[in-house]
């Protein structure tokens, strides 16, 4: 899926200048992943109770650049 994982051990144990750069990258790849990703949703509302609405949503399409 393209994915990222980020260890929080190698945060804590870096340097200033390293936690900056870690940040920065961190940053940008999961501001990348969202900006990179459309999904298509089905949903339907339901009444609950009478007076309360429930929407059930899947997801139909996912598109990644």
């Amino acid at each position: 899926s393209g994915g990222a994982a980020f260890s929080s051990n190698h945060f804590l144990e870096a340097k200033p200048n390293q936690k900056k750069q870690f940040i920065q990258v961190t940053a940008r790849r999961i501001t990348e992943g969202i900006a990179d990703s459309k999904l298509g949703e089905d949903c339907v509302c339901k009444q609950r109770m009478g007076l309360y609405g429930d929407a059930s949503c899947k997801v139909v399409i996912r598109n990644e650049k």
